[in-house]
């Protein structure tokens, strides 16, 4: 029958079919006859398996996200809090998994981006950072700064200054291991005691009970009339704590023994 078209009755035209140039077996076209043989109207994209619980390739023998560009790719596990994809996706129970663990790439302070992410400050969860800390460039132990990240090591804003231990029972220093007043510039001077009456630094000053002492004793030096600061005091004139000055005295040029007269200190001698 001229009238009736090439494969008008073959019961393989007008039928689902999939095309041989995509990679799925879904059956998204219609069989026609073209030029003596049988054609597919399906078009040659493929439609990948993704991971979704779905046969979406129509391929019961390929399993679920065999064909997602997703997995296999590299990951991060968003339990942590780091940005790293340490870990390869996977496909289970239909939605992508993420073998990288829960445990967290801190951001350390040494110059590198540990925690792969750019937007976070290097150093930013370094426990260090952000505590109490001494300056080394001083002498004492008082974390008197914070701890701060620069240029990939911690720095601390504590001043170079010492906070010195003066004798105060104090421990200025923040250091047990060193004797209260140990840098006390007043410690280890010269001294005189208030004790006595002269004014003579025979002593060491030295720090007890978190007050300056001084070593020197009780004892007075007196002024004696020999021309010499015996009491080191340059305001007393020499002699004025002799005992026999103002003594009563006789002279030696006269030839009675009467003391009629009164001794004085003259030119470094006791003078009748």
């Amino acid at each position: 029958d001229a009238a009736s078209a090439d494969g008008s009755e073959d019961p393989g035209a007008g039928q689902p079919c999939d095309s041989p140039a995509d990679s799925d077996f879904c059956a998204t076209g219609l069989s026609t006859c073209v030029g003596g043989t049988l054609g597919c109207s399906d078009d040659a994209a493929s439609t990948l398996d993704l991971c979704n619980g779905q046969n979406d390739d129509c391929d019961a023998a390929s399993p679920d996200g065999s064909e997602d560009p997703a997995v296999g790719a590299a990951c991060d596990n968003p339990a942590d809090s780091d940005l790293c994809p340490t870990g390869v996706s996977s496909c289970v129970g239909g939605a992508l998994a993420c073998s990288d663990d829960a445990v967290s790439s801190l951001d350390a302070c040494n110059g590198a981006d540990d925690d792969c992410d750019a937007a976070s400050a290097d150093g930013s969860e370094d426990a260090a950072a952000g505590q109490p800390c001494d300056s080394p460039a001083d002498s004492d132990l008082c974390a008197t700064g914070l701890s701060t990240c620069a240029g990939g090591a911690l720095g601390c804003s504590d001043d170079a200054a010492s906070a010195l231990d003066l004798c105060n029972g104090q421990n200025d220093d923040c250091d047990a291991a060193s004797p209260d007043g140990s840098e006390d510039a007043g410690v280890g001077q010269a001294c005189d005691s208030p004790a006595d009456s002269d004014l003579c630094a025979t002593g060491v000053s030295s720090c007890a009970g978190g007050a300056i002492g001084c070593s020197d004793d009780a004892a007075s030096a007196l002024d004696l009339c020999n021309g010499q600061n015996d009491d080191c005091d340059a305001s007393s004139p020499d002699g004025s704590e002799d005992p026999s000055v103002g003594q009563p005295c006789d002279s030696p040029a006269d030839s009675d023994l009467c003391a009629t007269g009164v001794a004085t200190c003259s030119g470094g001698a006791p003078t009748p």
